[in-house]
């Protein structure tokens, strides 16, 4: 057992570190985004043509993809100044705009094309925008024709924005979001900007990038800039969005309306200071952030350290001074229950019942009586008669309660019928009744085994180390209240906490140890399963008479092992032995082999709880209604125009 427990303590910390590297996986659904990648081409004009490149895998049923492009300059939320007659728009002149689907051999396998601005309609006949939906345009394919979307493809849009630049007194702007929204996490992205030709040296370029916290941001040369990013989950707290400010010798052929020459509401130095303002905010959510991340790592290493010696100190087994491996004969008087209760650390299971019926049998305060030998094995009828002559007063609680169950409640008082012990439960009452007795007989068994110096008691103990499940609540509730104050992405720390704050009460919850005597008993016993086991592959062992097989056949059915013992016993148990001394493991009758009687008991109480099991949630069900139910990034946002995102389905 002691192995077990290591075994135990080793799956808990395997299932935190499954369950954390796992969780991203599974969030990720049926959907991977490899890649979102976009070459950029500002013209003199301030327009921005723009051709995207989504690298997707669908590992489910999905047949259209819709890519949604806002066009909308400004944001609500923009603090600095906003020109109202600045205003870009889509352009739909036919050769500017186009959707491409290729397959991972780099083929054309585009479906039905279709764009909002068109009035298409989609596969289920709806329109591709809703009319609320103003600044922005759709653009659609359905590849049900062509197979659907399963697999590994590059869609890819084309599309012209005009106006995308404005123009202020003393510098021009990009400041536009390319994605918000998508059906699962960017692992990668990379936008490219290429400017018109200039001969300005590239320290007058000024860029940032928004909605991320990491990335990379090049400015290659005077006409090049790339904006590089990963792992982005494109929600509330995560876009793409990029700012680009630039000399507006480049945009001499930028219309009036995007021109905005309030000069002291809008300008250079008013866009850089917030940016600057922008930059401090996001490194200290950054460094806040990273606090709370490596905090939180930091107390799952604690809390694991500290699982760990309570293993040590409260869980542990004690060293037993019996080591061998092999016991040939039971090493005390238990009965099998109370071996069964020791064994499986204070549980008692349904196979102790037939177990201590058995033994009652072996013991004769019961018989087995066969009622009709001509009959086939699968239909024997027997029945379990009391004998009269044995006091029940010997018996212990547990034991005697087992014969007034079955043969007076369940019987007639003197014998009961196994067709009669297997049908009792097809009526809710009696198989309320059967499970009460099943409860009583295991709380007797527990009692029994009160003195008897198997278990140290660890109330105490598992209070007292249960307070130190506070450490990652409290870490928990001051992760969420800093998320309050500085809008920062908690998710990995909540979830680190979370589990290891589960595990840590699980396993607290579940500290059993059983005590110096438990222990040593538990180790004879377990010595002696593993020679009911084993006993097969001795070729010099004395077999025993047939009376010392089935106390050990007993002890075998609470170990579980029956079957497999029967097997090795038919073939070692010599052929001379003497029936007549046997009360349940050699049936007069040639025609039954050995063990007919024990394996027809054990299939009696397996049909008749398997009968009960069946009456109660046919029960259960009748009640029920109703129905189920299935130089970097930065944080913030510069609010910038643009915006929509993709979605499948």
């Amino acid at each position: 057992m002691k192995n077990n427990k290591k075994i135990i303590l080793l799956l808990y910390i395997i299932g935190f570190v499954l369950l954390v590297f796992g969780f991203s996986f599974l969030l990720d659904g049926d959907i991977r985004i490899y890649e979102f990648n976009a070459d950029v081409t500002l013209t003199d004009k301030g327009d921005m043509e723009v051709v995207e490149r989504w690298d997707m895998k669908y590992f489910g049923d999905y047949n259209v993809r819709f890519r949604n492009i806002k066009y909308g300059k400004y944001n609500s939320n923009n603090p600095l100044y906003q020109e109202p007659d600045n205003i870009a728009d889509f352009n739909t002149i036919d050769g500017s705009y186009s959707v491409k689907v290729y397959n991972e051999d780099h083929l054309d396998v585009t479906g039905r094309v279709g764009y909002s601005f068109n009035d298409d309609i989609d596969e289920l006949g709806e329109p591709l925008k809703q009319i609320y939906h103003t600044n922005e345009e759709v653009l659609f394919v359905d590849m049900s024709d062509n197979g659907g979307l399963k697999g590994r493809y590059i869609i890819e849009y084309k599309y012209t924005i005009i106006g995308a630049i404005t123009q202020y007194s003393d510098v021009s702007e990009l400041n536009w979001r390319f994605v918000d929204y998508a059906e699962a996490k960017i692992k990668k992205s990379t936008i490219t900007i290429n400017l018109p030709n200039n001969d300005l040296d590239k320290e007058n370029l000024l860029a940032w990038g928004h909605g991320l916290s990491r990335g990379n941001i090049d400015i290659v040369d005077n006409k090049t800039i790339k904006f590089e990013m990963e792992d982005i989950r494109v929600d509330d707290s995560e876009r793409i969005e990029v700012r680009l400010l630039t000399d507006n010798s480049l945009f001499n052929s930028i219309m009036d309306y995007n021109k905005v020459l309030e000069t002291d509401l809008i300008n250079k130095n008013i866009i850089v200071d917030y940016e600057n303002n922008l930059a401090e905010e996001t490194n200290l959510r950054i460094k806040v952030a990273n606090i709370i991340l490596y905090s939180s790592i930091g107390i799952v290493i604690i809390m694991s350290l500290l699982i760990l010696y309570i293993f040590k100190k409260y869980d542990k087994e004690y060293e037993a001074l019996f080591n061998e491996k092999y016991l040939y004969a039971p090493p005390s008087d238990l009965t099998p229950a109370q071996m069964s209760y020791l064994f499986y650390f204070e549980k008692t299971n349904n196979e102790d019942i037939t177990a201590t019926l058995l033994d009652l049998i072996r013991r004769k305060y019961l018989k087995i009586v066969l009622i009709d030998e001509f009959i086939t094995d699968e239909e024997a009828s027997f029945k379990l008669v009391l004998n009269k002559d044995k006091s029940l007063e010997d018996l212990l609680p547990h034991e005697a309660h087992l014969i007034y169950w079955f043969i007076s409640k369940i019987g007639d008082g003197t014998s009961v019928l196994n067709k009669t012990i297997e049908q009792y439960g097809s009526n809710y009452t009696n198989a309320e009744i059967f499970n009460k007795d099943v409860i009583k007989f295991k709380n007797l068994v527990k009692k029994s085994c009160e003195d008897l110096d198997f278990f140290e008691n660890r109330t105490k103990d598992k209070i007292k180390i249960y307070k130190y499940v506070l450490i990652p609540l409290m870490a928990i509730f001051i992760t969420v209240i800093l998320n309050n104050i500085y809008n920062i992405a908690i998710s990995l720390p909540i979830i680190f906490l979370i589990i290891i704050s589960v595990i840590y009460i699980i396993y607290v919850s579940s500290i059993k140890k059983r005590s110096v005597n438990g222990n040593e008993e538990f180790v004879k016993w377990n010595a002696f399963k593993r020679f009911l086991v084993d006993f097969g592959s001795f070729k010099d062992y004395p077999m025993p008479g047939i009376i010392v097989w089935e106390k050990y056949l007993v002890f075998a059915t609470s170990f579980k092992i029956a079957d497999l013992v029967m097997k090795q016993l038919e073939v070692k148990l010599p052929q001379i032995i003497n029936e007549n001394n046997s009360t349940y493991l050699i049936y007069s009758y040639p025609k039954f082999h050995i063990g007919f009687m024990m394996f027809s008991l054990n299939r009696t109480m397996t049909t008749a709880q398997s009968t009960i099991k069946q009456t109660v949630i046919r029960h259960n069900q009748s009640k029920s209604s109703g129905f189920g139910s299935g130089g970097g990034f930065s944080g913030g946002s510069s609010f910038g125009g643009g915006g929509g995102g993709g979605f499948s389905r």
